[in-house]
């Protein structure tokens, strides 16, 4: 999928390594990556509540909601620390950057001595499956496919009041697990499906109901087009030509860095081939000769080298040259690399930039960068508010 060719660009993976051969892959997808993220989560995420109305009354009401919702928030993220996880904020910008999804799962768990805790996970989007209903009715399915073992399964399992009969004894066998959410009559049903190695599949409907007409799933595209008839004839899963649900996944979701993909393609293979001509160009044991005036090259078994036999007395050996770097291919480097600013962010964003720059000029450096962020930033937003509101309503309901 294309998300994998996004990951393969943000892991700097060589796919022109060969071996004998120089390679190398250019480190923009990476600073790209890391300078996207840095930008959307270096700041605190702000949580506003409005409660109606103005007076003091209503302030003091929403201030109270709001300093409890960053405690609640500052209670994930710890929890996140002590997991292994990131910072919320952190784990979805790179998520929706990277990916162009977001797929994230709210719960409350409530502990064995009777205290709340939240319950936030990130699902990999390659991972999630959903299916949409009319803008009136949102997300009306969703799927959760993944890995993990026996172990971690039960444990699940017993989360939602459920059991996994499954007989092996060893907790590390690996296990599928299918979650399931479904809105049927304006509630939500949960079920699980987990297949163990060599044992089948095995339901395991949960005993909690959650009453409400919403999945408690944040998952959506970002950074791309809206849904659109395919310009491709024949590109389509609905029976018509130019329209499909496929089509229109490519599309709804984009990774920062797809702008650039095709260049930075490009631009590591260019960048290859003149390593490995600097190599044949500057290593002594890469130097080939020739004999002027003909005559053959033999191995010497005496002396461990190469004999040159010649009839010619005039004959010299002389150091065949390899061949210089191309000036079109420097000037394809140079080309691609001026292309990729626009894609992405200009050079002068890392600090690459000698002289002092003006307020105006500044202000124009993070324009750009918010161009490029722009539709990740509000997604964020978005997403936290919503996440914001699921957790108040479940607060009025824990009463």
């Amino acid at each position: 999928t294309r998300i994998n060719e996004w990951i393969t660009l943000e892991t700097l993976f060589d796919e022109n390594s060969e071996p004998g051969f120089e390679t190398a892959v250019t480190n923009a997808p990476a600073t790209v990556m890391s300078l996207s993220v840095h930008l959307l989560s270096g700041r605190p995420m702000k949580h506003r509540v409005r409660v109606g109305g103005q007076d003091d009354a209503a302030m003091k009401r929403a201030g109270k909601l709001e300093r409890g919702l960053q405690g609640w928030w500052n209670i994930a993220d710890d929890l996140a620390f002590f997991s292994g996880h990131d910072t919320f904020n952190r784990e979805l910008a790179y998520w929706m950057t990277l990916t162009g999804w977001y797929s994230v799962l709210l719960g409350i768990h409530t502990r064995a001595n009777g205290t709340a805790v939240p319950l936030i996970d990130f699902h990999d989007p390659r991972e999630s499956y959903q299916q949409y209903g009319s803008r009136l009715d949102g997300l009306q399915s969703y799927v959760h496919i993944y890995d993990t073992t026996l172990g971690e399964a039960r444990k699940m399992a017993a989360l939602g009041g459920a059991s996994i009969s499954a007989t092996a004894g060893d907790n590390m066998l690996p296990v599928t697990i299918y979650d399931y959410w479904e809105v049927v009559a304006d509630k939500v049903e949960h079920a699980g499906v987990f297949q163990v190695a060599n044992q089948g599949r095995e339901w395991a409907h949960f005993t909690e109901t959650v009453d409400s007409p919403r999945i408690p799933v944040l998952t959506g595209p970002v950074g791309g087009s809206p849904w659109r008839r395919s310009p491709t004839p024949g590109h389509g899963t609905l029976g018509m030509v130019g329209v499909g649900t496929d089509e229109w996944m490519k599309r709804a979701g984009m990774s920062v860095l797809e702008a650039n993909r095709p260049l930075w393609t490009q631009f590591n293979k260019y960048y290859s081939l003149l390593l490995e001509i600097a190599k044949n160009y500057a290593e002594p044991d890469k130097i080939r000769v020739r004999l002027e005036g003909g005559g053959e090259r033999r191995a010497d078994t005496r002396s461990g080298g190469n004999v040159y036999d010649t009839e010619d007395i005039n004959s010299a050996i002389r150091r065949d040259e390899p061949g210089r770097s191309p000036i079109e291919v420097l000037q394809v480097l140079e080309r691609l690399h001026m292309d990729s600013q626009k894609g992405s962010f200009p050079d002068t964003l890392y600090g690459q930039i000698n002289v002092d720059l003006s307020g105006f000029a500044i202000s124009q450096l993070l324009e750009a960068a918010l161009h490029k962020l722009g539709p990740y930033k509000e997604a964020m937003q978005r997403v936290t508010r919503q996440a914001d509101r699921w957790f108040l309503a479940q607060f009025r309901e824990m009463k």
